[in-house]
């Protein structure tokens, strides 16, 4: 009789942590709900914003042109339609790529020979005035000879322009460096780093790769480095977020290799 109310009150105890660990797992798991609830209604809101304050500022200039009251003015108007254009655009392909990534896939590529230093002079010129119309400085430099690499240069521009982006609307920097190298192992590293208020020191950041996060409360859709990590991982390569140079902003930085996949012959698109 004692062995059988001991075993029975051993049963109770045992139930007893199983319904606490059930309690708390549960919490847990209700919790997140909630936050994931929260951030996709800030999402959905952050992303109607995004879109109505383009749109608005190209129809209100499209308006101007038409009507006579930018005479003089209309290159520096186009300018700015131009830009606003290509502002929607990236909003656009962020959101298609996000549902591939919902759907648990990645971004689709379409991988061709590119020459890096064309391509670099290319993005940077354009980087260089939206940043110029933030009020923040942009350079850019290329160690050594990159030569050629088989990437998507349109998905490698929507990375590193997203990555220009989070330094512009979150880090508060006044001034903004691109960095391109290629290593001995084919490797392309391309790093954005700002003079911006940084990381918090000795934190771990990879919850900024999840959709939905935003680094220091900032606007936007808050799909910035998911995406950027995903065109990186779609590449074979990876994405990482450190503190910048002297212990100063952020370095942002994207790894890819440059080397046509094994498993294409020439000339096939990915």
């Amino acid at each position: 009789e004692e062995r059988r109310i001991t075993y029975l009150r051993g049963g109770l105890w045992v139930l007893a942590a199983l319904v606490l660990l059930t309690t708390a797992a549960s919490s847990r798991q209700m919790a997140r709900a909630r936050e994931l609830h929260r951030l996709r209604t800030t999402f959905v809101a952050s992303v109607s914003h995004d879109l109505r304050t383009p749109l608005a500022s190209i129809r209100l200039m499209a308006e101007n042109l038409s009507s006579g009251y930018a005479k003089g003015r209309e290159e520096r108007y186009v300018g700015s339609i131009q830009r606003e254009v290509g502002r929607l655009s990236r909003l656009v392909d962020d959101l298609l790529d996000f549902g591939r990534i919902e759907r648990g896939l990645l971004p689709n590529l379409q991988r061709r020979p590119m020459v890096i230093a064309e391509w670099l002079d290319g993005f940077a010129a354009r980087e260089r005035a939206r940043c110029a119309a933030a009020s923040c400085a942009f350079s850019w430099e290329l160690e050594g000879d990159a030569g050629s690499a088989w990437l998507d240069s349109d998905a490698l521009e929507r990375a590193v322009g997203n990555l220009v982006d989070n330094a512009l609307r979150h880090g508060g920097a006044e001034a903004i460096r691109l960095r391109v190298r290629r290593d001995q192992d084919a490797l392309l590293t391309l790093e954005v780093l700002d003079s911006g208020t940084g990381l918090q020191h000795g934190a771990v950041h990879e919850h900024l790769f999840r959709p939905f996060e935003r680094g220091h409360g900032g606007e936007g859709t808050g799909l910035g480095l998911s995406i950027v990590r995903a065109i990186a991982e779609a590449h074979g390569g990876r994405a990482e977020l450190a503190t910048g140079e002297g212990g100063r902003g952020v370095c942002a930085r994207i790894l890819v290799p440059t080397a046509m996949p094994e498993d294409r012959p020439t000339g096939e698109v990915a």
